[in-house]
């Protein structure tokens, strides 16, 4: 098995844009389970976003959890050989804060995160990553009802 990435330093996790870049090769649906079952929390499918690329209608799995009363979302980057954003090819899912969230509990999740045999790379977010999320979580507002 080849060793895990970690680029993410204590800095970063004190950071306001809590955003992190997952490497991990396995379906959203196995992804969830072992998410589910580290975080100790349960994890829900939420309606599939809707997304038009390239003149096609995507749906792209969003599972969202709670934690200590932080929501956190959990999305697919790569479903149906469509990419959620092209910038991001070798990442397959994003980890963000629905709302904003403590840094003990972003830690706390973190070091979960490190846990995970089968995740293989945790990358933090960059500037073009927060303003991709920012329309992402829009867009989850605009289509999810809650």
């Amino acid at each position: 098995m080849a060793k895990k990435q970690i680029l993410i330093s204590d800095l970063d996790i004190k950071r306001s844009d809590k955003i992190y870049l997952l490497q991990w090769h396995i379906s959203d649906y196995k992804a969830a389970i072992t998410l589910q079952q580290h975080i100790g929390s349960k994890v829900t499918q939420l309606p599939y976003l809707n997304l038009v690329i390239k003149k096609n209608k995507i749906n792209f799995p969003i599972f969202s959890f709670n934690y200590d009363d932080d929501e956190y979302l959990f999305i697919a980057n790569y479903i149906n050989n469509k990419y959620l954003h092209t910038d991001f090819l070798s990442i397959d899912y994003f980890l963000i804060p629905y709302d904003d969230t403590t840094v003990d509990n972003w830690h706390d999740i973190y070091n979960t995160l490190k846990k995970i045999p089968s995740l293989l790379a945790i990358h933090k977010g960059n500037e073009k990553t927060k303003d991709f999320i920012s329309l992402i979580k829009n867009q989850i507002q605009l289509q999810i009802k809650y």
